[in-house]
């Protein structure tokens, strides 16, 4: 089924043209992510979907049953209502309801009939939502009036149709409700506040502000609860740290209606992507999978491109060397006739490069080399305990951690971690409350702040660039055009550049400064990701060192180096992103509770296997492992030999329950030692298997490596860790059965 179709579409703002032959269907259960540069049209679409913009041409229809759900990038004035006004109305009307049949209830002289109580109506909800077919006639079937007491009908007229009208739109009402996820509201608002690290007395509190994180997250719960069959989301990861980040893409990945995302996070579309459509100046172009399929068919397409237009190029010379052949020969006729043949295929070639526009605009740039002549061992900076507080909040103590000439260190952490407050650390803006900072003398930093801002708002950007020592003007032209500054943008005032154009000044700035180190605070916000591979590019060949703030993680992981992440008030030194990710991972299994075993003293035991383990998802090693120590648990926990109580006193570590005070007879005893010992063999067994895969996984790992197969890693190491604590359950539980 189509969700959405948009049939040669066109926009146009003021006679420019934004959008063009655009031509894109989305069918349901689809989670499409829009990427494309900067100006190409991408929020321009999502308007055009949502209803809030008309075409100029061609047509945008969507489904006519679809509920569409919109986020936009500015969300400065999203309602602090987390509830869901239809909803709110629906359980108003189930109120007026319940007043219409406490009072419409049929007599008669052999009629009886009780009337619900406001509570126990209210309690027929629930009824509804586990029973679903005539719920509604629990109502008047429960015997308590509104008022507590016990309730009959006086004798009289019956108005049995009266009651009949309002149960039947009572029927209605809750199917509605039902419907819209009523009976669950409250439990989903939780958890989608929890998720979203969202504070709820945050969220109330009218009189407070809200960062732009906070506010992002707060357009994205009210829209994540309404649940609409179409989520359109414009930047949604802009400004949320990596937990929140790791929560929307499970969320997404589980979403049952279509999505479509406008997004310059490449791991995040890497993530939940189904399909991704390509804008660019010739229309749009659409490629099934995530954006590492997209990058690989998009470059097996570039080549094909570039072989077939040099393919018409070497035709156009061949026949032109031809019609001059015929030229010599005074073949006048024959002039004329590749004269037009040449004609013809040099309007093909134009025609051709217009619908496949080179996709690499002259953007690339190289950093200067740093000046410094510094030995490769020597440390440029270094933190010894440092400690930083404002107030009575504590950002982080004990930080200790180096940097070496050449080295570079993504600066990761949760927002509000201290992560900007230790880069004025290091530029001397800020002062630490205790411990050390040692910076290398002569060394010259080089800073890309978050929020770039500049001496003369009112310069030019060609003045900008000629502010900066004895810069030439044919040198400032050439940086400016290496970053997309053409011949009139140059002329441009910093007041009026975008985000993405202040960062790339910035940048320009900073190849002329030859930094030996470079500290960039968020350097890919505002980049879209053709600028974001160019700075990739640069930064790979820069020799100086660096720190980097960033949330972007497949930024970090191209960027390659150590991981210096701000967690629980101190700096942890991971040594590269591999190690990060599966520090994270671990983070998140931990942080699932799991109820604990109670030691108890254990006279005997009973020859059945352990119970399983609290996380169903550690099942999954028993079914490779074959029959491992958790994967017989339920015929072992049902088993009606088994008392309550023998089910709650278990051996430690392992599960085993004893189901009485009787000891085992000798013959049981060995039994159960035989069994646990072959459990324990085989689980060794199953270990050396993926410590192999994991060798393996490891020996393979570069810049190149895909989110997917990180998180399959992952998937990798959670089940050899769950294997190892298993194999030392079966070991504990030999060793406390007398096992030699």
């Amino acid at each position: 089924m189509s969700v959405v179709t948009i049939e040669n579409l066109a926009k146009d703002y003021f006679g420019r043209p934004v959008l063009r032959d655009i031509n894109l269907t989305l069918n349901a259960g689809e989670r499409l992510a829009v990427i494309g540069d900067n100006g190409s049209g991408k929020t321009t679409l999502l308007r055009l979907i949502a209803g809030l913009e008309t075409p100029s041409a061609g047509s945008c229809t969507v489904a006519g049953d679809i509920i569409v759900g919109y986020l936009p990038q500015d969300i400065s004035n999203v309602s602090r209502e987390l509830g869901d006004p239809r909803i709110t109305a629906i359980e108003q009307r189930l109120r007026e309801l319940e007043q219409l049949m406490a009072h419409a209830a049929p007599c008669g002289t052999n009629d009886q009939a009780a009337i619900t109580s406001g509570k126990n109506a209210r309690n027929a909800v629930a009824i509804a939502s586990t029973n679903g077919k005539n719920a509604s006639r629990a109502i008047v079937t429960n015997g308590t009036a509104r008022d507590g007491s016990e309730h009959t009908a006086a004798p009289g007229k019956t108005t049995a149709p009266d009651l009949d009208a309002v149960l039947a739109e009572y029927d209605r009402t809750l199917a509605r409700y039902e419907q819209l996820g009523g009976y669950d509201y409250a439990a989903r608002l939780s958890a989608t506040l929890n998720g979203l690290g969202l504070d709820p007395a945050l969220v109330s509190d009218s009189g407070g502000a809200l960062s732009g994180g906070e506010l992002m997250r707060l357009g994205l719960a009210r829209l994540i609860l309404q649940s609409p069959d179409l989520l359109l989301l414009d930047e949604p990861t802009n400004h949320l740290d990596l937990p929140t980040l790791q929560w929307l893409e499970n969320h997404l990945a589980a979403y049952k209606g279509s999505v479509i995302i406008v997004s310059h996070d490449r791991w995040f579309i890497d993530r939940i992507a189904t399909r991704v459509a390509h804008l660019h100046d010739a229309g749009i172009d659409t490629y099934p999978g995530n954006y590492s399929d997209f990058r690989r068919q998009y470059e097996e397409r570039r080549t094909l491109v570039a072989q077939t237009a040099a393919n018409l190029e070497e035709e156009i010379a061949r026949q032109k060397d031809v019609r001059q052949t015929f030229l010599s020969h005074r073949n006048i006729s024959g002039y004329h006739a590749r004269d037009r043949l040449v004609g013809k295929l040099e309007d093909r070639l134009r025609a051709f490069r217009a619908a496949n526009p080179d996709s690499h605009r002259n953007v690339s740039f190289r950093f200067l080399p740093p000046p410094s002549n510094i030995e490769a061992k020597a440390e440029l900076l270094g933190f010894r305990n440092l400690s930083k507080a404002f107030g009575e909040r504590l950002l982080f103590s004990e930080v200790n951690c180096s940097l070496f000439p050449g080295e570079r260190a993504a600066l990761v952490g949760d927002n509000g971690t201290g992560k900007t407050t230790l880069f004025r650390i290091i530029q001397g803006t800020v002062a630490p409350d205790s411990g050390t900072i040692s910076i290398a003398g002569g060394l010259t930093l080089g800073l890309l702040e978050q929020h770039v801002t500049f001496a003369d708002e009112s310069a030019t950007c060609l003045d900008t660039m000629l502010s900066v020592g004895d810069l030439t003007e044919q040198t400032a032209r050439a940086t400016l055009a290496q970053l997309g500054f053409d011949a009139i943008e140059i002329r441009k005032t910093v007041n009026v550049l975008s985000g993405g154009e202040r960062s790339r000044l910035r940048l320009a700035l900073l190849i002329q400064s030859r930094p030996d180190i470079l500290l960039l605070d968020e350097p890919t916000n505002h980049l879209d990701i053709r600028s974001l591979q160019i700075l990739e590019s640069a930064l790979s060949n820069y020799a100086g060192a660096m720190i980097v703030i960033s949330h972007d993680r497949y930024f970090i992981n191209r960027l390659g180096g150590k991981i210096w992440e701000l967690h629980n008030r101190t700096l942890n030194n991971h040594h590269d992103f591999y190690y990060w990710m599966r520090a994270v991972e671990r983070r998140q299994r931990t942080s699932i509770a799991s109820p604990t075993v109670t030691a108890r003293p254990i006279t005997a035991f009973s020859a059945v296997s352990p119970t399983p383990a609290a996380d169903p998802q550690s099942m999954r090693v028993a079914d490779k492992a074959g029959s491992s120590a958790a994967s017989a648990a339920n015929s072992a926990t049902d088993s009606p030999q088994l008392s309550e109580n023998a089910k709650s006193s278990q051996l430690p570590g392992t599960g085993i329950s004893p189901p009485s005070n009787a000891p085992l007879n000798p013959a049981q005893t060995r039994a159960l030692n035989a069994r646990l010992r072959r459990e324990q063999r085989e689980c060794l067994d199953r270990l050396v298997e993926l410590e192999a895969e994991q060798r393996d996984f490891e020996d393979g790992i570069d810049a190149d490596t895909t989110p997917d197969e990180y998180h399959r890693y992952a998937e990798l190491l959670a089940e050899i860790e769950r294997l190892q604590e298993n194999y030392v359950r079966l070991d504990d539980a030999l060793a406390a059965a007398g096992d030699e």
